[in-house]
């Protein structure tokens, strides 16, 4: 669901900054988007809607899309490594260690998945 938009005042103001009038002062005040904490940025609208502007880049990062999916080919890749590595070694069955065999045939599974769904992925693009 979408936030609501701003009013007509606010509306040439960046994401994250606020005007709170008070009296014949306006003063701005910016939120910051992880922690939700509030920090003045005093009258000067100009000067408030710059730094906002500032911060809005360095704090809201997360939003590139484009490395998002681009990332999680990778994530699936370290996953299935890391299962093979760490948790498959460390399972056991009542109490006992798995089957040599049993460990094998599993590792071979994995890397064939691996190389299968990085086969599929690098077909696509």
């Amino acid at each position: 669901m979408s936030p609501r938009p701003r009013k007509r005042g606010s509306k040439d103001l960046p994401s994250n900054l606020y005007i709170n009038k008070k009296g014949a002062n306006n003063y701005y005040s910016y939120r910051h988007p992880q922690t939700g904490e509030r920090s003045g940025m005093g009258t000067n609208k100009i000067k408030a809607v710059e730094a906002a502007r500032q911060l809005n880049q360095l704090l809201m990062q997360d939003n590139n899309l484009v490395e998002k999916v681009l990332k999680s080919e990778d994530a699936f890749a370290v996953y299935v490594e890391y299962y093979r590595d760490e948790i498959l070694p460390a399972k056991r069955l009542k109490g006992f260690e798995l089957s040599p065999s049993f460990m094998k045939e599993a590792v071979r599974r994995c890397t064939m998945c691996l190389l299968k769904n990085l086969a599929i992925l690098a077909c696509q693009r």
